[in-house]
C-alpha cells in the first residue's frame, strides 16, 4: 500500500471517530462524564493512529534514503 494513501485512510477514520465520540450527545453519568467506552475508543483510535503515522513516516523515510543512496553509488 502507497503511504500517502495509508495516512489519508488513517487521519479520515481517526477524524471519523473524533466526530463520533465529541458530537454525538452522549448520556453523561451523575459527574457529567461521557461513557468510558466512548473515551477508551477515542483514546485506543489516537493512540493506533500515531503508531500508523509513525510506521508509515518511517519506512518512507527507510525507502527514501535508501533510493538516494543506489543513486549516489551509481554516479560513482
Amino acid at each position: 500500500m502507497r503511504p500517502g494513501r495509508l495516512i489519508t485512510v488513517a487521519t479520515a477514520v481517526c477524524a471519523g471517530v473524533w466526530m463520533f465520540g465529541l458530537l454525538v450527545p452522549w448520556p453523561r453519568d451523575a459527574e457529567g462524564d461521557p461513557p468510558h467506552g466512548v473515551a477508551l475508543l477515542v483514546y485506543a483510535t489516537t493512540l493506533i493512529y500515531l503508531f500508523v503515522l509513525a510506521m508509515t513516516l518511517w519506512l518512507g523515510g527507510a525507502v527514501m534514503v535508501e533510493s538516494w543512496l543506489k543513486r549516489r553509488t551509481r554516479l560513482r
